[in-house]
């Protein structure tokens, strides 16, 4: 009886979390971030019909590094701009945001002569023209305004707005890569330029709503040593953790189209977009639970009782997530035929490790919530991206030597796993969680089942 007690407060746990607003919220978000994140997978069937794997590898190889240009505009300020909508005042937050993204503009403009640097290097293995590189800077800063919009929207549990925003950024770049790819055919650069003119677009509408919304101005006035030096306490710690992102997002790429082929890259990609589709799910419970979970410990003072009830939902949702995982690469290896074209069927055997790769991204993701809410990011450094990093370089290389292609997904998988393992290690020292809580109840749930 006691079991089956015990087995009932487990099943109603997170329906104690979602409440009736937050299920609402969470269904609004799920549907924002399949037409969000999932623009990548919704091209997947079109590309895969117009583009060679050849021109497909070049538009992964450039996402790759817009990916990682972002890492160093943002300096994360994504993270550190949510937290603070709970610790500050609207004026505090209204310079905070302003401050954060003088640094921001900074950064694109450092980012850029990186890239003009490295150029040569960059085109030379994966063959993406110098003239289309030097405009990734700027893409980023759009998407980080974006980003800070998203946020904002996110922190103020406005949902719908958050998820109009979104799917306007969906619209617009899905709309246009179809047009400019299927009809135009203008091969790989009219994914690119799609990219590029729905990010302009939407980060000028970005800034309107901020600007409307009182949360950002752009007077050198509002220019505070205090808020940029906290923001760059907070940022700069984590430089070490986007270098990791850098490696982990670029090296399975690099390695292919240099050992193998940009070809290889492009087949390699379809399967990662494809892997990585249960993080669209993930996208949208992230975005409730950390709200709930700030909310929650800011309230109740960091109470024990709190702390053990998170642990729980997340401990049932990376486990819900693995199944998941092993789950599509069956589905995939089923669609696959009719889903992508004639010269990318053998793309589904990267799903299943990049499926369990981006499970281990999940949990690493979950543990770090904790740190990110009490801003002890300096230990983030060189302890989850990085240290994994450090691994991967030599890991995929060696895998891909050894094995073929796939390699680089097991490479992967590897990877995000030692980011996992290395967030909880963190969370433990930064903010300890019971995450152990239900070993002292080992005893009395044996009586129970008995």
């Amino acid at each position: 009886m006691n079991f089956i007690i015990k087995k009932e407060t487990g099943l109603k746990l997170l329906e104690q979390f979602m409440g009736n607003k937050e299920v609402r919220s969470s269904f609004i978000y799920l549907f924002s971030s399949i037409a969000g994140t999932g623009v990548a997978f919704f091209l997947v069937p079109i590309l895969t019909r117009y583009l060679t794997p050849h021109d497909y590898g070049i538009v992964s190889n450039y996402t790759a590094i817009f990916t990682i240009a972002s890492y160093f505009v943002s300096l994360s300020c994504i993270g550190y701009v949510f937290r603070n909508h709970f610790f500050l005042n609207n004026d505090e937050n209204k310079k905070s945001i302003s401050n954060t993204f003088f640094v921001n503009i900074a950064m694109t403009l450092v980012t850029f002569f990186l890239l003009l640097i490295f150029s040569g290097i960059i085109k030379k293995e994966l063959e993406i023209p110098i003239g289309w590189l030097l405009i990734i800077p700027f893409i980023s800063i759009c998407q980080v305004i974006i980003d800070i919009t998203l946020s904002f929207y996110q922190a103020k549990k406005r949902a719908k707005e958050y998820s109009m925003f979104q799917i306007l950024q969906t619209i617009m770049n899905l709309g246009l890569s179809v047009i400019l790819v299927a009809l135009f055919l203008w091969n790989w650069e009219g994914r690119i330029m799609a990219l590029l003119i729905s990010s302009f677009i939407v980060a000028a509408i970005g800034i309107i709503l901020l600007v409307k919304n009182r949360l950002i101005n752009f007077s050198l006035k509002l220019v505070d040593k205090k808020n940029i030096k906290d923001f760059l306490n907070f940022g700069i710690p984590l430089i070490p953790h986007s270098i990791g992102g850098f490696v982990l997002v670029l090296s399975d790429r690099f390695f292919l189209s240099s050992m193998v082929s940009v070809s290889a890259a492009g087949l390699y990609s379809v399967g990662f977009t494809f892997g990585g589709l249960l993080m669209i799910l993930h996208g949208a419970f992230h975005k409730v639970f950390m709200p709930y979970a700030f909310e929650n410990l800011s309230k109740t003072k960091d109470s024990d009782e709190v702390k053990s009830k998170l642990v729980k939902i997340t401990y049932m949702y990376i486990t819900f997530f693995i199944i998941c995982s092993v789950g599509l690469y069956f589905v995939a290896k089923t669609i696959f035929p009719f889903f992508v074209g004639e010269k990318f069927q053998d793309a589904y055997v990267y799903v299943l490790w990049i499926a369990l790769g981006y499970a281990m991204l999940a949990a690493y993701q979950m543990f770090g919530i904790y740190v990110i809410y009490t801003k002890k990011t300096k230990m983030v450094a060189f302890r989850t991206d990085f240290l994994a990093a450090l691994i991967k370089l030599p890991l995929t290389y060696f895998l891909i030597k050894t094995v073929g292609p796939i390699g680089a997904a097991q490479a992967t998988f590897v990877a995000y796993l030692i980011t996992a393992i290395s967030a909880w290690h963190i969370n433990n020292k930064a903010y300890p969680m019971p995450w152990f809580s239900f070993a002292g109840r080992k005893e009395k749930l044996i009586e129970a089942v008995k």
